[in-house]
């Protein structure tokens, strides 16, 4: 008898250890309760795989993709449910190009503000202010990262003041003005802000801007505009905290090749504008000179140029060779199909000198027919590229699980509609870091 009852004992207890092994088993491989969870949905994983139903996200991290059953069964008492009601879900849009403060102060001010430069006399209250108001319209079009082109020292104080109040609920990656005539020095500085705010999913810089002008044009441009009163305010390349210069740059060929190869060797990231085809030309020229006197192949290399020309006038094949990033404006959405699905091309608003939305760019990719493909292209153009560009690849730009819950739930599927309909599609939710910080419809407050 005590032996039939030690065998029964054993048996209850190996059942019992089996049980738990299964639970702790399940929990590791992520069936644990979550926080959040989507469903009923045309789930967005990259253009050849087949759309998911759900998402299941655990604090600011996906957890799992799959069908409405295989999430849904994740719910638990305190899991918060968003119904997709059959619209599109794709990663949160990384806004790629924006001049923040400024477009966040054209939102109080009116058209006025994007003909004026936002220079140090606007106080440091209205410029957290308008970062503020800059957030705020970022939810309200799905936008979950900005690359702020514009940034300064200053600006960088505030984005961490936001963050220190839980308040900075866009991603920011802080691209620095600098300006002809960079010394060592200058770039000493420039090394300790990095240092101050380096990589971080949240906040962080890594990457140095300037504007390159093919000196006639750029010559001409500013006698006329001198003329009227009007310098270029974006010629001026200029260090974080320091006021503002509407003198020409002076950028010869020889100082920009300098310049880029100076941050090259330091390891930043180096944005180029080229707002002609000849200051692309001088560009592409300046890189090449920096892979030849630095070292070849240097990892962290991720440098691009942005693009205003023509794209018929851009020599692609050097593009490629050198390894380097395009950055189209939003008018060139259509030109997409002309590329093969890439992390190097990318698109962005350049906000506030057009519409901070990116739905209307994403469209025009497919405004002549019905083609998936494009229009995946430009979707992977505002989230997956964006976030190779800032170095972020590996934490966000595509639903899978481990990656950054961020993400943007549509009022349609996008892929069943015929392009002359997609315009009817509106940003119906906006998850930031696993929370719902935008619903269509409702205050800030009620989507608290």
């Amino acid at each position: 008898m005590a032996a039939r009852l030690t065998a029964y004992l054993v048996s209850l207890i190996v059942a019992a250890t089996l049980i738990a092994g299964l639970i702790v088993g399940a929990q590791n491989d992520g069936d644990a309760p979550v926080d959040l969870i989507v469903y009923n949905g045309k789930v967005y994983r990259g253009p050849d795989e087949p759309p998911a139903e759900a998402v299941a996200v655990r604090g600011d991290r996906i957890l799992r993709v799959g069908s409405n059953w295989e999430v849904r069964r994740l719910r638990r008492r305190q899991t918060h449910l968003v119904d997709a009601r059959g619209g599109t879900v794709l990663p949160g849009f990384n806004e790629a190009h924006a001049r923040v403060v400024e477009g966040g102060l054209s939102l109080d001010e009116g058209a006025q503000t994007l003909l004026e430069p936002v220079v140090p006399q606007h106080s440091r209250a209205r410029r957290l202010q308008a970062i503020r108001n800059a957030i705020a319209e970022a939810h309200r079009f799905g936008i979950t990262s900005i690359q702020d082109t514009a940034a300064g020292a200053e600006d960088l104080e505030l984005y961490e003041q936001l963050r220190a109040k839980d308040e900075l609920t866009v991603r920011v990656y802080a691209v620095l003005a600098v300006r002809a005539g960079l010394t060592d020095e200058d770039a000493a500085r420039l090394d300790a802000v990095r240092k101050q705010y380096p990589d971080d999913p949240l906040l962080k810089t890594g990457g140095v801007r300037l504007t390159v002008n093919d000196l006639p044009t750029f010559a001409r441009q500013n006698r006329e505009r001198a003329a009227v009163g009007t310098p270029d305010r974006h010629a001026s390349l200029e260090l974080p905290g320091q006021a503002g210069s509407n003198a020409p740059s002076g950028l010869t060929p020889a100082e920009l090749n300098r310049i880029i190869a100076l941050m090259d060797r330091r390891g930043w990231q180096v944005v180029a504008h080229a707002p002609s085809d000849d200051a692309a030309s001088m560009a592409l020229d300046a890189f090449l000179h920096a892979v030849e006197v630095n070292r070849p192949g240097a990892p962290g290399r991720r440098h691009r140029i942005e693009l205003d020309v023509p794209l018929a006038d851009v020599d692609w094949r050097r593009f490629e060779s050198l390894g380097l990033l395009a950055d189209l404006p939003s008018s060139a959405a259509s030109f997409l199909e002309l590329f093969d699905a890439s992390d190097h091309v990318l698109l962005s608003s350049r906000w506030p000198r057009d519409s901070l939305d990116p739905l209307p760019t994403i469209f025009a990719a497919a405004d002549t027919e019905s083609d998936a493909y494009a229009l995946a292209a430009a979707i992977d153009a505002y989230t997956r590229a964006p976030a190779y560009a800032s170095f972020d690849d590996k934490r966000k730009g595509i639903i899978a699980p481990d990656m950054l819950a961020d993400l943007v739930v549509l009022s349609t599927d996008i892929f069943s509609l015929p392009p002359d309909q997609l315009a009817e599609s509106v940003v119906e939710v906006t998850i930031f870091d696993g929370r719902v910080v935008y619903t269509r419809g409702k205050s800030d407050s009620q989507t608290e």
